[in-house]
């Protein structure tokens, strides 16, 4: 059996992130707004598009009956975000927490004004883009980092050489914006280090050199998207760390097909070319028409 005495890699990351709920707890929601939130449950999730959730009492103990909330992160979001956005997650849902337990939430996750107003007075700006001028309530919300604001305060207080998120998915799922495959980034190069030498123009040649342009175009870096956390891009440039979606094998084109009655609207699926009618005696064997799925 494992020696239980060390960590785990569950142990790890949670510990991690329970360290950092509690931190900000005292550092915010404590010192900012004056209440503390109740202990929940962090969990991890990969729902599409979503960085994460919260979700009001939903797991139960079951000697005591006690309910806890529940904080969920999606993982695939960690390596390709800094440690201060990841964590920006994490408080954007405590503030849902904090919202359930001391303000109105809106229905069914609708980001209100007051969800919004609680954001503000801890460092972050609610924006359904992400970014400065954003609509500020509605159902599909982000938040932007206010600059020297609470949260990047509480973050300096937090993140030293000593404390990171350890855990990383190595399969990490990239926004729009960071479709260029990382292995193309231009390394991040130490802040010591010296200017790399360039020869210098030879005067004597002033006529263009296609072959040499091309060349020129061929080895022109691409600078990493500015959320990219840099201490972790010489990891992900490493194939055998991280498989990102261009590595993957491309996935199997769906060749199935919709059938759908032009009477009665029933709807069955199956492989391109079928020719198949409808059973309902009403539509009196009615062909029905293929659609693509």
């Amino acid at each position: 059996m494992p020696d239980r005495t060390e960590d785990t890699p569950t142990t790890t990351l949670y510990q991690e992130l329970q360290q950092a709920f509690e931190h900000f707890n005292q550092a915010l929601f404590v010192r900012e707004l004056g209440k503390s939130l109740n202990p929940c449950i962090i969990t991890l999730q990969r729902k599409r598009r979503s960085h994460g959730f919260f979700h009001s009492q939903r797991f139960c103990h079951l000697s005591s009956g006690a309910q806890a909330d529940e904080i969920s992160l999606n993982p695939t979001y960690f390596a390709l975000h800094t440690i201060e956005e990841s964590l920006s997650v994490l408080v954007h849902e405590m503030a849902h927490q904090y919202q359930a337990l001391y303000g109105k939430p809106g229905r069914r996750g609708y980001h209100n004004k007051e969800w919004g107003g609680i954001l503000k007075k801890i460092g972050l700006y609610p924006s359904s883009t992400g970014q400065p001028g954003g609509r500020e309530v509605g159902e599909q919300m982000s938040h932007y980092i206010v600059p020297d604001g609470p949260f990047v305060r509480a973050c300096n207080e937090l993140i030293t050489s000593e404390y990171r998120l350890s855990w990383m998915d190595r399969f990490p799922e990239l926004d729009d914006d960071e479709c260029e495959d990382p292995s193309l980034w231009e390394p991040i190069p130490a802040e010591d280090a010296p200017e790399p030498s360039r020869p210098e123009a030879d005067p004597s040649t002033n006529a263009a050199d296609p072959e040499s342009d091309e060349r020129k175009s061929a080895e022109e870096t691409i600078h990493p998207p500015l959320g990219v956390d840099r201490a972790i891009i010489p990891a992900l440039q490493r194939p055998d760390r991280f498989v990102l979606p261009s590595q993957l094998p491309p996935k199997t084109p769906n060749t199935r097909r919709k059938y759908r009655c032009p009477s009665c609207g029933n709807q069955v699926w199956g492989k391109p070319g079928m020719h198949l009618l409808c059973g309902e005696s009403r539509c009196r064997q009615s062909a029905m028409e293929e659609k693509e799925a």
